[in-house]
C-alpha cells in the first residue's frame, strides 16, 4: 500500500510538473521490465513498472480524460499477480499443460488451422494500444505482436483473420483516437511468420475465400495469392460479393442478381435481396417477401413468406438449405411471427407454429414459444421429442449430441437428443461440446466465475478454478490465471503398435 501511494505522489508531481522524457528511453524501459518479469526480478520490475507508470502519464502517451482510468488500472495490479502463477495442477492424464501460464494477452482466440491469434497492449510508435500476433500449436510465438487492432469496441477493431491453408492475411487496424495510422504490416504471411506477399499498396484488403483476396485501391477486386488480379469489379455495379461455385451475389442500380467471374450476367438484377446457394436453390426478396430460386434464375417456391429482418442494422436476413430443409417464418410485425420448416419443393414439412426456430442440427430443432416463454426440442419430421417447458431454455445450439438448458434460477447442464438430462443443472454457464469437453463454471455473477472443462460424462477434467477459457480446438485450448494465459493440450492415446 505505501508503494502505491509513492507511486501516486509521484505520478502527480511528475504530471504537475510538467515532466517528459525521450519516448525512445520508454521503450528501452519496457523492455527491461519484460526482462525483469521474464527472470522474476521482483525490485527490478517493480522500479521499471513505475517508471512506466510516470513516464506514460507525463509523456501524454493517453487520452487526457482517460489519464485518472489508466492509471487506477496500472495500480491496481496486485502483487500476487505481478508475474506469472504457479500454474494449477492438472491431475486427470487425458490432459496436460503444453504452455503454462505466461502471457498477459487481453483476449485470445481458439487454435483454427494450427495457428491461433492473441491481442495484448503493446507500443506503435511509441503509443501505447492494443496488438495482434499468432501463436503456433507448439506454443510458440511466430508472428510478434506489432500490427495495431484499433480502437476497441469500434468497426475498425474487428478480429484478426485466421489462418486457411497455412496463411493469413495481416492488416494494420488503424486507431485515429490514439494517433496511429497506416502502421504495421498488411500483407500475407505463411505459418512460419514469412512475409510472402505484400498488399501495402491497397488500403484495406479482407480474408481469402476461395484462394483469392479482395482488395480495394486504385482498382478493386480479387486477386490471387501470387497478387494477380483475377477479378476486377466493374464501376457499373453498386457492389460484389465473393465468388462461390463461379458465381457472385451482384448489386445494380439498388437491385441483386448474379454474376460470373467474366463479369456476365446469370441471373439478372431483379431482386431487393439474394442469399447465396445451397442445395441448387437461393432465397430471394421482393417487396419484403421470400422464396427460392434455381440455378437458372426460375422461382421455385413462390413468394409466400416474409422477410426476417436484423434487429440492429436493418438488413434483411435469408435461410439457406440444410439437409433438405430451410426455416421460413410468415408475419410482418415482431408479434405476430410464426416460424416453421420447408423442403425443396416448398411442402411445409414442420407447421409455422413457433415464434422462433433453429437450423437443424443432427436432425433437431430448438424452438421457441414467448406464450409458454420457454423452448422445446423437435425432429425432421416435426415430431416434439422434449416439449416446450416453462421457464425452460436451451442453448441455440447442438454440439456432439448434446444441448445445453438452463432453467429459471440461471443453472446450466446437458440433455441429449432424446430429451434425458446427462448432465445435472448445476453450472452458472457452459459452452458447447467440442472434442468431447465441454467448458463450464461456478460462480456467483460474471465477474466472480471460475472455469474449467468436463466430459460428456458430467466428469470434471481440467478443475473449475481457470478466469476464462477458450473451447478445445485442434486438441488444445487456452486458459487464463489470473491475468496470465496458458494452452493446455489433450494427451493423445498411445498406440500399441
Amino acid at each position: 500500500m505505501k508503494r502505491k501511494i509513492w507511486i501516486l505522489a509521484a505520478v502527480f508531481i511528475l504530471i504537475f510538473a510538467g515532466c517528459s522524457a525521450n519516448r525512445g528511453e520508454v521503450q528501452e524501459e519496457i523492455e527491461t521490465y519484460s526482462k525483469a518479469v521474464e527472470h522474476n526480478a521482483e525490485n527490478d520490475a517493480n522500479y521499471v513498472l513505475e517508471t512506466i507508470i510516470e513516464q506514460e502519464l507525463t509523456d501524454n502517451q493517453y487520452p487526457p480524460s482517460n489519464k485518472e482510468e489508466l492509471l487506477e488500472e496500472e495500480l491496481e495490479i496486485k502483487e500476487d499477480d505481478m508475474y506469472p502463477p504457479t500454474p494449477l495442477a492438472l491431475t486427470n492424464p487425458q490432459v496436460r499443460w503444453l504452455v503454462e501460464p505466461k502471457w498477459d494477452f487481453n483476449t485470445v482466440d481458439s487454435f483454427i488451422g494450427g495457428m491461433s491469434w492473441a491481442i495484448a497492449f503493446g507500443y506503435v510508435d511509441n503509443i501505447r494500444t492494443t496488438v495482434y500476433g499468432y501463436i503456433n500449436n507448439l506454443g510458440e510465438i511466430v508472428i510478434p505482436f506489432e500490427n495495431p487492432i484499433g480502437e476497441m469496441g469500434t468497426s475498425a477493431a474487428s478480429p484478426p483473420g485466421r489462418f486457411s491453408e497455412g496463411l493469413v492475411v495481416m492488416q494494420p487496424r488503424n486507431d485515429m483516437n490514439w494517433g496511429i495510422t497506416n502502421t504495421g504490416v498488411r500483407g500475407v504471411f505463411n505459418t512460419e511468420g514469412d512475409l510472402i506477399l505484400s498488399l501495402e499498396e491497397y488500403w484495406w484488403v479482407s480474408d481469402f475465400s476461395g484462394g483469392t483476396i479482395r482488395v480495394w485501391g486504385d482498382t478493386e477486386g480479387d486477386i490471387d495469392i501470387e497478387g494477380n488480379f483475377v477479378f476486377k469489379i466493374p464501376p457499373e455495379f453498386d457492389s460484389v460479393g465473393r465468388f462461390h461455385n463461379g458465381i457472385a451475389i451482384a448489386y445494380k442500380d439498388g437491385l441483386a442478381g448474379f454474376i460470373d467471374i467474366d463479369s456476365n450476367i446469370v441471373i439478372p438484377f431483379q431482386f431487393d435481396a439474394v442469399a447465396t446457394f445451397s442445395e441448387r436453390l437461393a432465397a430471394v426478396a421482393i417487396d419484403n417477401k421470400m422464396g427460392f430460386i434455381n440455378e437458372y434464375g426460375d422461382l421455385i417456391i413462390p413468394l409466400d413468406f416474409d422477410v426476417y429482418f436484423d434487429g440492429y442494422w436493418g438488413d434483411p436476413i435469408l435461410p439457406r438449405f440444410r439437409d433438405g430443409l430451410v426455416r421460413v417464418m410468415q408475419g410482418e410485425n415482431w408479434d405476430e411471427q410464426k416460424w416453421g420448416f420447408i423442403n425443396t419443393q416448398g411442402e411445409i414439412i414442420v407447421p409455422l407454429i413457433y415464434d422462433w426456430v433453429t437450423e437443424f442440427w443432427q436432425e433437431r430443432a430448438i424452438v421457441h414459444c414467448r406464450e409458454i416463454w420457454g423452448t422445446g426440442l423437435i425432429d425432421i419430421e416435426g415430431n416434439i421429442i422434449v416439449p416446450i417447458e416453462e421457464g425452460m431454455f436451451m442453448s441455440w445450439w447442438i454440439s456432439e449430441g448434446l444441448v445445453s438448458i438452463s432453467n429459471n434460477r440461471g443453472e446450466y447442464g446437458f440433455i441429449d437428443l432424446d430429451g434425458n438430462v446427462v448432465i445435472p443443472l448445476i453450472y452458472w454457464s457452459v459452452q458447447p461440446f467440442s472434442q468431447g469437453f465441454a467448458a463450464v463454471s461456478h460462480g456467483s455473477g460474471w465477474d466472480n466465475q471460475k472455469w474449467g472443462f468436463i466430459d460428456v460424462g458430467g466428469n470434471v477434467i481440467v478443475p473449475i478454478e481457470f478466469d476464462e477459457v477458450r473451447s478445445f480446438s485442434e486438441g488444445l485450448a487456452w486458459v487464463r490465471q489470473g491475468r496470465w494465459w496458458g494452452i493446455i493440450e489433450i494427451v493423445k492415446e498411445q498406440s500399441n503398435d
